[in-house]
């Protein structure tokens, strides 16, 4: 894992670099487009500004471009923890829950009025009794196992074997 940290950091830096001496090199051809005119100054000076902040922004962050969150998912305080630390990859949720598409980011939240613990990209989402919710459905979300999922899910509710959940499968997205 270090050796991918390294290597991230050489690529970025080198691109920097790299741009840095397209930035010097063009200030030396930038007489030369003087005598061209003023629109092509604006267009070609306009279009490698572009580029070369685009080339800045990758090479800080790691990507072009980063996607917005699309909505909100409130989760339970007890699967907070396993979420923020990335040790979750399933939320279970009620069935009236809004959850955003697949293929979407959105905030975790505790509640509305708390920040976000965590961006998170929504893979997929299904229904399923909350008696057939296992031990590996439990653990995915954080849960020590079933039992401790069952007893945390049943506070201050009546809670039956009936009653429809929904499994929200996530993948969550790394702040850069």
């Amino acid at each position: 894992m270090e050796r991918e940290v390294v290597r991230r950091a050489v690529v970025r830096y080198g691109l920097l670099f790299l741009v840095s001496v397209l930035l010097v090199s063009g200030f030396w051809f930038h007489g030369s487009f003087y005598e061209l005119g003023l629109v092509p100054l604006l267009l070609v000076g306009g279009l490698a500004t572009f580029f070369v902040l685009l080339i800045v922004r990758a090479s800080s962050s790691g990507r072009l471009w980063r996607r917005r969150p699309h909505g909100d998912v409130i989760v339970r305080r007890e699967q907070a923890a396993a979420i923020a630390s990335g040790e979750a990859s399933l939320m279970i949720l009620p069935i009236d829950a809004p959850v955003p598409p697949p293929g979407s980011v959105a905030n975790a939240r505790v509640s509305e009025a708390h920040p976000p613990i965590a961006e998170i990209q929504v893979r997929d989402f299904r229904r399923r009794l909350l008696a057939d919710v296992g031990e590996g459905d439990a653990r995915a979300a954080g849960y020590a196992g079933a039992e401790a999922f069952r007893r945390g899910w049943s506070e201050g509710r009546r809670a039956g074997p009936d009653e429809i959940v929904l499994l929200l499968e996530f993948r969550r997205e790394v702040p850069t």
